[in-house]
Formats: C-alpha cells, sequence, structure tokens
C-alpha cells in the first residue's frame, strides 16, 4: 500500500515528466521548423510556435486516459487478434478526440485561428493515429520490462527462499544424526558401566568420571557440525580412556596424525563411531583383545581418516556396514559434503579391516589466522 504522505508528491513528480515529455517532442518538432526556415522569411514565426505547442499539449492532454487503455489490452502471445480489435478504434477516437479539441480552440485561444474541421482532419489525422501507436508502444515495452524485472526479483526472492529452506533442512538433518549418535554412544557406554559395577567398582567409578569429562565437551560443541581436528582428537582420546578402562591390555591404540592436518575442519565426532566399530569388532570379541590405529593425512586439497584393526576383517561387510554408527557418518558425511566425499571400507592387506574417509580440505578461520 502507497504511503499517503507520499503518493502527492509522487504524483507531482510523474505529472511534471509527462509534460516535460510532451515539452521535449514539441520544441524537437520546433526546432525543425526553425531550422527549415533559417534562411527563408517565415511569417510571423512567434504564433506558429505557439500553435505547435498547443497542438502537441493537446495531444498529450488526450492521450493520458488513452495510456490506460494501452496498458490494460497489451499485444501477448494468444491476444493480439483482441488487442488489435481494442487498439485500431482507440487510435481512431483518440485522433478524432485531439482534433476536435483542436478544432474548437481555434475559436477560443487567441493565437489560433479558426480552421476548417475537414481540413484539420485531413492535415492531421495520419500523425495523431501515428502518434497513438507510437505511445502504444513505448509504454507496453516499459510495462514488459516492469513485469520482466518483477519477475526476475521474484525468481530471486523464491531461489533465495529455497536455498535458505534447503540449508535448514540440511542442518536440522545434520542435528538429528548427531542426535542419534550421542543416545548410542551413550547407552553402550552405561552398558559397559553397569556390567563393571558388580566386577570393578573403581573402574566402574573411573569410567564414570572419564565419561563425564567426555560429555562435557561434547556439550561445549553440540551446536557446531564441523570441528578442527585437535578437538576431535580430544574427544577420541576422551573416549578412548573410557574404554581403556572397561578393556584394560586388551586395546592397544596407535595414533598417527600428520602435525599440518591438526587445524583441518571435520565433521564432529567423526572418528569416535568408526573407532568405535573397530573395538566392537577386533577387541571386544577375541581374549588377547586387538590393536586400532587412526591416522590423518593431506592428499591434495582433500583430507585421509582411516581407522585400522587388527581383528578378522570382513566376511561380507555387513557385521560393520549395517551399524548405526557407520550408517549414520556415511549420511552425515552425504549431508556436509554431497558427492564430494567418500566412506569405504575395506580388509587390509596385512589383516583386519581397514575405514578410509576422504572429504574436502578446509582449515578453520582460527588455524588460517595462526
Amino acid at each position: 500500500m502507497n504511503d499517503p504522505g507520499t503518493s502527492g508528491p509522487r504524483r507531482l513528480r510523474a505529472a511534471g515528466l509527462y509534460f516535460a515529455a510532451w515539452t521535449a517532442v514539441a520544441v524537437f518538432f520546433a526546432s525543425q521548423w526553425l531550422l527549415y526556415n533559417l534562411y527563408d522569411d517565415a511569417p510571423e514565426p512567434g504564433r506558429f510556435l505557439a500553435v505547435l505547442f498547443t497542438d502537441w499539449y493537446v495531444r498529450g492532454l488526450v492521450a493520458a486516459p488513452f495510456l490506460l487503455v494501452a496498458r490494460r489490452a497489451p499485444f501477448r502471445s494468444g491476444a493480439r487478434l483482441r488487442a488489435a480489435s481494442v487498439h485500431v478504434p482507440a487510435s481512431i477516437a483518440f485522433a478524432l478526440i485531439k482534433i476536435t479539441l483542436c478544432w474548437w480552440l481555434g475559436f477560443v485561444l487567441p493565437w489560433l485561428q479558426p480552421i476548417g474541421y475537414l481540413d484539420l482532419l485531413l492535415g492531421e489525422i495520419h500523425l495523431d493515429i501515428a502518434t497513438y501507436w507510437i505511445l502504444l508502444g513505448l509504454v507496453q515495452w516499459r510495462d514488459s520490462r516492469r513485469r520482466l524485472r518483477e519477475r526476475e526479483r521474484e525468481a530471486a526472492r523464491l531461489a533465495l527462499q529455497s536455498s535458505q529452506l534447503e540449508t535448514r533442512l540440511a542442518k536440522a538433518q545434520l542435528d538429528s544424526l548427531k542426535m542419534q549418535l550421542q543416545p548410542h554412544f551413550l547407552f553402550n557406554t552405561l552398558h559397559s558401566v553397569s556390567a563393571l559395577i558388580h566386577e570393578d567398582d573403581e573402574a566402574a567409578d573411573l569410567m564414570i568420571a572419564r565419561l563425564s569429562d567426555f560429555l562435557r565437551l561434547v556439550i561445549e560443541h553440540a551446536g557446531e557440525q564441523e570441528v578442527a581436528l585437535v578437538q576431535e582428537l580430544e574427544f577420541l582420546n576422551r573416549y578412548l580412556e573410557i574404554q581403556q578402562v572397561r578393556f584394560q591390555d586388551r586395546l592397544r591404540v596407535a595414533i598417527d596424525v600428520d602435525p599440518e592436518t591438526l587445524g583441518a575442519m571435520v565433521p564432529n565426532l567423526v572418528l569416535q563411531p568408526l573407532v568405535e566399530n573397530a573395538i566392537r569388532h577386533a577387541v571386544e570379541p577375541r581374549a588377547a583383545g586387538g590393536r586400532v590405529e587412526v591416522s590423518a593425512s593431506r592428499h591434495g586439497e582433500t583430507l585421509r581418516l582411516t581407522v585400522r584393526d587388527d581383528g578378522p576383517g570382513l566376511r561380507d561387510g555387513a557385521q560393520m556396514v549395517s551399524g548405526v554408527g557407520l550408517s549414520n557418518t556415511r549420511a552425515r558425511l552425504e549431508q556436509l559434503y554431497g558427492g564430494h566425499q567418500t566412506l569405504e571400507i575395506a580388509n587390509h592387506d596385512q589383516g583386519g579391516a581397514l575405514v578410509t574417509v576422504v572429504f574436502p580440505w578446509r582449515v578453520g578461520e582460527a588455524a588460517t589466522a595462526a
């Protein structure tokens, strides 16, 4: 809705521009006449210019209501015949009204001379009809440009809205996946605590204390989908401390991380489910336990994380691929990086299973500043 306080000035400005446009047309024809008669003794040039300006101002006055007709019957695909049926008689009506008004003014205004109606009609009807069609073209061209700009703005608005909705949806899906992961880990840890309570009270207390430290770190970064690898390794170490209490010497861990990668951004809690999966299949079922190796290295514009165990490896892959942790991690990687990521599970050449995760290399702002 237009502001009533600004509609008046806006209309005055539009009226001024409209008047200026017709004045410019009159000046153009006046300059043409002056140049044509520059070396001739043109009779009464002042009177002629007054007649010329009056003629064009009358056209502008009569044209104003016809501009509404020009807008309401545009030449569009499928409606050209209808538009022509409107504008052909409208152009003739415009010419007749304008000629009639000028003929009447010849008896009213002192600088005009009365002229026969038929003479005036034959002398100006072609110019007036042409004027109507020129105005029609200009008005409809301007309106089509305005409609095009409006469609472009609407398309841009819808594209922005769609992008925002996609971003919110992706974030909601990622948050949902993280919420699945944390209770999954918490349930498994509490299950281990409950088993230890009846066997080793001190170990159970130690596990609870380390679980508290781990959960504190998780809560501090709960709203972050990505963290620096150095923070992810801190999460992992807290988790491994909990598992070390449970498995004692049966769990052997080796972490080999290129120092260059410590500032790289990785999905929050990406390593924990991979290591948990390795412990479940390579350490827990065997009396002698097992070894889990974690590594991180940069390869061009990608970061590669690997988790290897020395367990029995994959027979059909089902026992590792179908787990909550790995399926959750795969879904999160797809949400974060689309097709620019891979998660592969295979048997290692020297025995055991190897999980390899590759995604784009990106360094966090803090690491970049440093």
